[in-house]
């Protein structure tokens, strides 16, 4: 069983995805991605084969979000990070992670079922007695993602979910090798930013 398999099977589809997006050439060069280009559709049949799993995935980058937007789950497999609503700015993932080595990674958010936006809002709530028992489901399952991933580079979305991983790595309640695995950051892809600059944080 590869990782694409694992994952899936341990119901990791429902949240986490992979930094694929459907666009046409055209929309790259004249930066006209639409929100309706970023579905996951287009490749929930290809990936069913090994040898396109192979080719497209990255599975050794985690692109790593703090928590769902206020949207919630998404209702299909692999759906996260592939939010077709109006509102969604998912489809500026598409552009940052362009021509670079993270096309394809695999996406998924540190604190699991729990939907804010409002990051500092969420760092309380899972920091609260209220919070503890949703902490430790999160971390269970963050760390069982990063047991079948293994992966080599985290690239956190946003300096919340940085200082947020880096505290349970240091509180020892998440395990990771600092030599296997290295942790990063850009801004969260929602910011008014070029995406020069995210790139610029990439390399």
């Amino acid at each position: 069983m590869d990782v694409y398999e694992e994952l899936s099977k341990t119901g990791y589809d429902h949240y986490g995805s992979w930094a694929l997006y459907d666009v046409s050439q055209d929309a790259w060069d004249n930066k006209t991605i639409k929100t309706k280009d970023v579905s996951f559709e287009p490749f929930a049949k290809q990936l069913e084969d090994p040898t396109v799993r192979a080719k497209k995935l990255n599975t050794k980058v985690i692109l790593l979000g703090l928590n769902w937007a206020s949207r919630g789950s998404v209702p299909v497999p692999w759906g996260n990070f592939h939010d077709l609503s109006s509102r969604s700015r998912d489809y500026k993932i598409a552009y940052i992670v362009k021509g670079t080595p993270y096309e394809g990674a695999y996406m998924t958010d540190l604190y699991k079922d729990h939907s804010d936006t409002k990051s500092d809002k969420v760092a309380k709530y899972f920091n609260s007695a209220e919070g503890a028992e949703a902490l430790k489901k999160s971390i269970s399952g963050f760390q069982e993602e990063l047991d079948i991933l293994q992966p080599t580079e985290i690239i956190c979305f946003g300096g919340a979910v940085f200082t947020n991983l880096n505290k349970l790595v240091d509180k020892h309640l998440l395990y990771l090798d600092p030599n296997k695995t290295k942790i990063r950051k850009t801004c969260h892809y929602s910011t008014a930013r070029s995406i020069d600059e995210f790139k610029k944080d990439l390399r």
